[in-house]
């Protein structure tokens, strides 16, 4: 269970790091 919730964190960061650069070059 502790390795699966690593790994929803995992996918987490990954969204948010996916998400970010979309909206930082809108504001470039």
């Amino acid at each position: 269970e502790h390795v699966g919730g690593e790994q929803l964190d995992v996918r987490s960061e990954q969204d948010c790091l996916l998400a970010v650069p979309s909206v930082t070059t809108r504001f470039s």
